[in-house]
């Protein structure tokens, strides 16, 4: 997969999420994700990936959407913020899952929570090598 509308339409079969790749905690997030997912069809993909990194970026300003930001894209619609987190709970299994009723909050309150852990996060986690390995395996996961 190497232009970003290949991308969406590969959403149309399997959801897609794109993240930090420079972030420990972003890298740590996938492994998670991709530990605790019911049914191992989720891909991922880096946000600073040059084969697609600029046309993104574009695509979100153009949707208004957060550049900096963990994205989830299913069915060629794009997720940021809190929203995206919540849909990607559901797709875990019990307990995580049960983090998808936080949708039951307003999203301002929800983007408020995100955005507090999203400006500190380079400061939660400072290295994600212990995670490294778990990512190399996730090879064939990302597009």
């Amino acid at each position: 997969m190497h232009t970003l509308s290949e991308i969406i339409e590969a959403s149309y079969n399997y959801p897609i999420v794109f993240f930090d790749g420079q972030c420990a905690l972003c890298n740590r997030a996938v492994c998670f994700i991709a530990k605790y997912e019911k049914s191992n069809q989720m891909r991922f993909a880096s946000l600073e990936n040059p084969k697609y990194k600029e046309s993104i970026q574009s695509l979100l300003l153009e949707q208004n959407l957060d550049t900096n930001s963990m994205l989830y894209v299913f069915n060629g619609q794009f997720l940021d913020k809190s929203t995206a987190a919540v849909r990607i709970a559901s797709h875990l299994r019990k307990p995580f899952s049960y983090l998808a009723a936080t949708k039951v909050f307003p999203k301002f309150i929800r983007d408020f929570g995100y955005s507090l852990i999203s400006r500190t996060r380079h400061l939660w986690v400072r290295s994600a090598t212990d995670c490294s390995k778990n990512i190399q395996r996730l090879s064939g996961r990302f597009v």
